[in-house]
């Protein structure tokens, strides 16, 4: 219910997202991007309500959405690796997906949201730079005890490249990238991505913590946006459309 009026408020205003913001960023023709623009709303009021009915309590109402695209990809995913995400799809699912893991998990976040489950520890980093500077110490010692831990990538906040997706700047955080390299382990792109009203977690392949991770994890991303358009996030595409257009990488540019 809440998808479909989500859906029915872009198609009747022409906004939240306008098709036409839909076509500066995915070059679609105007049904299609009218089409995608619906599905960005209803993925939209989707994630309110989950947010609503979860901030403080547990994910267990929606955890039996949630399935792993490829259940194989469970087995790859074997502590300790940074798992890095994005500002995509059913993002606040994510962590009924990752509870599966047999390994437990530190999530670092800029504020509280779901209450977490035994195998789940937050880590919040909107606090003061020493306060971050301990977040990361503790990171760093849950992947050397054999913990995964899980970063957003495109956040507003810290140390950040400029990086290109559907051809426009955004701000592509190191700390996740660092993190893995002083651990030595490596960086795996996650999604919780909506279909329909279930969501699939997307697991791309581990990345070696190099110069060149950034560009690969970027490519991945992309490519799940590519396949399923209105998964990309209402604030993600305000952000990708305030940033200036980029028409191709530069040399001191990630591609993303």
């Amino acid at each position: 219910a809440a998808a479909a009026l989500g859906g029915l408020r872009a198609a009747l205003s022409g906004r939240w997202p306008a098709p036409d913001q839909v076509a500066h960023l995915y070059g679609s023709a105007r049904l299609e991007s009218r089409r995608i623009a619906i599905g960005i709303a209803a993925n939209e009021a989707r994630n309110r309500l989950v947010v609503r009915r979860t901030h403080g309590r547990s994910l267990d109402l929606f955890s039996p959405l949630v399935e792993f695209e490829d259940e194989a990809a469970v087995e790859r995913l074997r502590a300790p690796v940074v798992l890095v995400t994005a500002h995509v799809g059913a993002l606040y699912l994510l962590s009924a997906g990752l509870d599966r893991l047999s390994a437990g998990r530190l999530a670092l976040r800029w504020s509280p949201l779901h209450r977490p489950s035994a195998s789940e520890e937050n880590a919040f980093t909107s606090g003061p730079l020493l306060s971050r500077t301990e977040v990361l110490r503790r990171a760093l010692e849950s992947l050397r005890s054999g913990k995964h831990v899980v970063t957003a990538l495109e956040g507003p906040h810290g140390s950040s490249e400029p990086c290109r997706l559907l051809g426009r700047r955004l701000d592509l955080g190191r700390g996740g990238f660092a993190l893995a390299r002083a651990a030595g382990v490596a960086v795996t792109p996650v999604a919780a991505l909506w279909s329909r009203s279930q969501v699939r977690i997307a697991v791309g392949p581990p990345y070696e913590s190099t110069l060149a991770a950034p560009a690969q994890v970027a490519r991945w991303f992309e490519e799940q946006l590519r396949r399923s358009p209105h998964n990309l996030g209402l604030g993600l595409l305000r952000r990708l459309l305030e940033g200036p257009a980029l028409e191709s990488p530069s040399e001191h540019t990630v591609a993303f």
